[in-house]
């Protein structure tokens, strides 16, 4: 059931993708004949940005560079980074073309809030979400030998909650521990 999940997400993702590589989009001028469109000429390579190899972005990116490659006139190149907090600023500069990113990144990413704050000097990133399709799932986990069965035993305790490169996961994990700290005792 999860692969065949993936398989439709990233078909999905992908179809969207060759749709507005292959100027489907046409910021809503009428199509009328072939011959008053404009032809779409696409780079030689494309940059793809992903968090670090072997993180399950990464092996979405690797994914549909393969197929983007293989069906496009174009070389679609996968570039592993720590996460967006490092490659959406590179949106900007022309270093990377897109990326994959959960949707807080996109968010605060496109408007410069949180840590796309520092990044971005608060000026946000030139981004559009084109699909979202991984949920982030997070938690704390505590081994049963610590004592911790609710979120009130943390008090004075270290709780691992900024993950590099990850401003989403980071701010997912903040929520959860706030949560946990209000729970009643």
């Amino acid at each position: 059931m999860k692969k065949s999940m993936t398989i439709v997400v990233l078909s999905l993702l992908m179809g969207w993708m060759l749709f507005l590589l292959l100027g489907g989009w046409k910021d809503g001028q009428a199509q009328t004949t072939k011959e008053a469109q404009p032809k779409v000429v696409l780079p030689k390579v494309i940059n793809l940005a992903t968090h670090p190899v072997g993180t399950l972005l990464n092996s979405f990116g690797n994914g549909m560079a393969t197929v983007l490659s293989r069906h496009l006139p174009t070389v679609v190149k996968v570039m592993p980074t720590t996460g967006p907090t490092e490659w959406l600023p590179m949106i900007a500069s022309g270093e990377v073309d897109f990326g994959i990113l959960n949707n807080w990144d996109a968010k605060n990413g496109r408007y410069g809030r949180e840590e796309y704050k520092a990044a971005t000097a608060g000026k946000g990133s030139p981004i559009f979400l084109l699909c979202i399709g991984a949920p982030n799932l997070g938690g704390v986990l505590t081994s049963e030998a610590s004592g911790i069965k609710k979120g009130s035993d943390l008090k004075g305790k270290r709780v691992i909650c900024i993950y590099t490169g990850s401003a989403g996961v980071s701010g997912q994990a903040r929520a959860n521990l706030a949560r946990d700290r209000k729970e009643k005792r």
